[in-house]
Order: C-alpha cells, then structure tokens, then sequence
C-alpha cells in the first residue's frame, strides 16, 4: 500500500504539530525552535540595533548640537516636549532643539521597558534633563519613544515626554537627588 505525497505531507504536519517543545508552540519550518527563542533572538537584534541611535541622540545632547540630535528623527516625525508642545516634522523639531540643547545641560535616560514588531520598536525609559541654569529645577519622567527601520536605519518616529515621577519612583525627583 503505497502513500502518495499529499498524504506524507499531511502526516508529516500532523506529527510536527504534536512534537511538544519547552514553550509547547513550534516555529513552521523549524521543528526544533521555540516560538519564545524565535522571539528572544529578534528582540535582541533590534535592541543592538537601537543602542547606536540611542547613544547618538544621549551624545547630540551633551555636545549641545541640535543638528545632529534632529538628523535622528525621521523626516515625519512627532515630538511632545517635555513642556507639552506638540511638533511635526524634523524641521520643527530642528526649531525646538535649537532652543532646548542651550536650556538643558543633560539629558539622562533609563531603560525600563522595550518591545518590537516587524520594523517598528518601541522603549519606555525614565528621562532626567538637568537644566544650564543652577537655580531651575530638574524636569523628569517617562519618555516614550518609537523607532521605525526604513531597511537602512533606525529613526526616531514618535517621541513623548511625559513629565511626572515614573511609577515606583517614590515620588517627584527634587533638586541635589
């Protein structure tokens, strides 16, 4: 009795599908790979990834240059200041860093969460900007921050402060904390 090939074929689905992995799920194509290493492996890359545009953007700030923090972003961009402006386009967001890179003397951040789906990544950071002048009061929060791969590069996409203590912090931060 001979088995055409539909029915190997068939059989052969079946017996991958009931083949149990750690996660009890099966990549198709690869019967011997969890969906979570899949997953873990992909998230990884975009993360390395991301770090060289996320060091450039932390870097543009501390060397005061606006041009190169605005050549991060891509060219329809969002940004939502952390004093709530609302800005389109790397040209306004040029206008604002102009501006803001004189007013703020450091920009710090901390990664807290990160996800990442086909060409878009998103990181939930806390943001701390020390101002220039010794009198003003630190500005902190959470930043909220997608990136979108073009295939050549990551750019920033959409870009929210958003002021306020991060959740668990303990409250506001404070001037000397």
């Amino acid at each position: 009795m001979g088995m055409n090939a539909h029915t190997v074929l068939l059989a052969m689905l079946a017996l991958a599908a009931a083949t149990p992995t750690a996660s009890g799920q099966v990549v198709p194509g690869s019967r011997s790979r969890a969906e979570g290493s899949v997953r873990a492996e992909f998230l990884d890359a975009v993360l390395r990834g991301l770090r060289p545009i996320s060091s450039a953007w932390v870097d543009a700030w501390a060397e005061d240059d606006a041009e190169k923090a605005a050549g991060l972003y891509a060219r329809e961009t969002l940004l939502i200041t952390p004093e709530g402006e609302q800005l389109e386009g790397r040209a306004e967001v040029l206008d604002y860093l102009l501006g803001a890179v004189s007013r703020i003397a450091r920009v710090e951040t901390f990664l807290i969460d990160f996800d990442a789906s086909n060409n878009m990544a998103m990181t939930v950071e806390r943001y701390v900007l020390t101002p220039s002048a010794p009198a003003s009061a630190r500005a902190s929060g959470m930043l909220l921050t997608v990136y979108l791969n073009d295939g050549d590069a990551w750019k920033i996409r959409t870009q929210a402060f958003l002021p306020g203590s991060p959740p668990g912090s303990g409250g506001p931060l404070r001037n000397g904390r």
